[in-house]
């Protein structure tokens, strides 16, 4: 009769720890759902250096490209020597530029929430504070003259201008896509 009695004891003890083993499971397939919805991004330097960087030359080296050679009259060589340049010091400067447009919206509290006005214009004074001032170095020392930069610093100026927002918007959709922690999950 004891046996039986430990049978059944033991069956109690399996039928709890299957309860327990469930119980387990569907916490953990909670956890991974959870974490596939706040996925847990990356803050990898080289990553983001590499994603900042790709995308900026993506976006920006057309653009730039356009407006020296159709609105500025630069020469075909200059703009090459221009474009050029612009991806060794884009290479220097993007994530330098990124770190300071990150920390910009940091310092003037912005976040998800704040107004596309805030983040827009924000954005925006970071970078033409940083921009300008290389990219008309960039110009000269590629043979542009003054004329030329006169009319390609402006016209750039502006089209920073129409671009940032969807350069950031688009950056941090790029830094999701590659796993890296965008400047704002919007």
């Amino acid at each position: 009769m004891n046996t039986n009695n430990e049978y059944n004891n033991l069956d109690d003890h399996t039928n709890e720890l299957n309860k327990t083993e469930s119980e387990t499971n569907k916490t953990n397939d909670l956890e991974t759902k959870v974490n596939k919805e706040t996925k847990n991004y990356s803050t990898s330097k080289l990553g983001l250096f590499l994603a900042d960087t790709s995308l900026a030359h993506i976006v920006f080296t057309p653009i730039c490209a356009f407006n020296e050679y159709v609105l500025a009259g630069m020469d075909g060589e200059e703009v090459l020597k221009a474009r050029a340049i612009g991806l060794i010091v884009g290479t220097v400067t993007t994530r330098a530029y990124t770190c300071f447009a990150d920390k910009l919206l940091k310092w003037c509290d912005v976040n998800e929430q704040s107004s596309s006005t805030k983040k827009y214009l924000i954005e925006i004074i970071g970078g033409h504070i940083i921009h300008a001032p290389i990219y008309t170095g960039l110009l000269k020392f590629s043979g542009a003259s003054w004329e030329e930069i006169a009319i390609a610093l402006p016209a750039t100026i502006a089209m920073g201008t129409l671009t940032t927002r969807p350069f950031r918007y688009a950056l941090n959709k790029w830094r999701k896509y590659w796993g890296l922690k965008p400047a704002l999950d919007e």
